[in-house]
């Protein structure tokens, strides 16, 4: 009668188990066509896939009062609430206008900034003098209002200010009784 001890009974399963491990990998990795470094399948087998989550429409708007003013890229809404009233506003360009014989890269260009405001109660009126324009060297850019958009200030209201920008990052300031409401930042190219 022959008897096992216990000890290789355990040693003896635990070899089992790893040799199954290991067929069982080599397989899987036979079955899978090899990658090519650099390409999707090899950073994903390297580093794991990455959920990516889905757009799922515009960004929600940031909430701005003169207490709490907002900085944001051009084309981002902001929610804006003051005394006499609150409107969702986006600023968005710069529209370059490159003349047609223009030889590129310019060192400036006219360029428009249109700004946009739909209320939501009360009424937010869009001044021309309540924006300012600074670029990346501390140079302010003198606007002056340049649309005849139609507007009707218990719904929406739109402001075109056209400047001389130079190639860059720039940002536009809206203000309320002097107190920032928001900052949108933008980047020119005259190339």
């Amino acid at each position: 009668m022959t008897t096992t001890r216990p000890g290789r009974l355990i040693h003896r399963t635990t070899a089992i188990l790893v040799a199954l491990s290991c067929a069982t990998a080599v397989s899987a990795c036979a079955a899978r066509p090899a990658s090519t470094p650099g390409d999707a399948r090899s950073t994903i087998e390297q580093l794991g896939a990455v959920p990516i989550p889905a757009q799922t429409g515009p960004p929600a708007p940031v909430q701005a009062s003169p207490k709490h003013p907002q900085i944001v890229a051009v084309g981002a809404p902001v929610t804006v609430t003051v005394p006499e009233g609150s409107a969702t506003v986006t600023a968005l360009g710069p529209e370059v206008e490159i003349p047609p014989a223009a030889q590129l890269p310019l060192e400036h260009a006219t360029a428009t900034i249109t700004v946009h405001a739909t209320t939501i109660n009360g009424q937010l009126p869009l001044r021309p003098g309540d924006f300012s324009v600074r670029d990346d060297h501390g140079r302010d850019i003198p606007l002056r209002a340049t649309c005849d958009a139609p507007s009707d200030p218990a719904h929406s209201a739109t402001l075109c200010l056209t400047g001389e920008f130079h190639t860059g990052n720039a940002q536009i300031t809206w203000r309320y009784n002097t107190a920032p409401l928001a900052l949108w930042t933008f980047t020119t190219e005259l190339d």
